[in-house]
């Protein structure tokens, strides 16, 4: 990755480091969040379309150790925030799985006419009565 990484000696006596590179076995867990215009039927129709993107890529994990995940964990200012959890075997598919999900998502969201929410501003002038 040419990523150099610096780890401070109070880590290294007190804490386990893990080498990503090292383990065949290891397994890294990434998380994509994203904001969904908040209607049942726009969510409801992305929890669907997300769970299909994970299945039809083979380099998320399915099983082991755990299948993808897709949480709905709040209400934003005006959006119901998603997170989509999922696991790839080794750390150089990490970025590359991102990057699938991503286009795949603006891709399909787009075509099944899914909305995300978009921040908004309201700017008023003084001289409005």
């Amino acid at each position: 990755d040419g990523v150099l990484l610096t780890v401070p000696n109070k880590l290294l006596t007190k804490d386990t480091i893990a080498n990503f590179n090292h383990k065949d076995d290891m397994y890294l867990r990434v998380r994509i969040r994203l904001g969904l215009v908040p209607t049942w039927e726009n969510v409801v129709k992305g929890e669907k379309i997300v769970e299909e993107i994970a299945k039809n890529n083979e380099n998320i994990c399915q099983e082991k150790p755990k299948p993808p995940q897709i949480v709905l964990r709040d209400f934003g200012d005006q959006e119901v925030i998603m997170e989509i959890r999922y696991y790839v075997p080794n750390a150089p598919l990490m970025r590359s799985t991102k990057s699938y999900y991503v286009k795949e998502i603006l891709r399909q969201f787009e075509e099944q006419d899914v909305k995300l929410a978009y921040p908004t501003r309201l700017i008023m002038k003084e001289d409005i009565e």
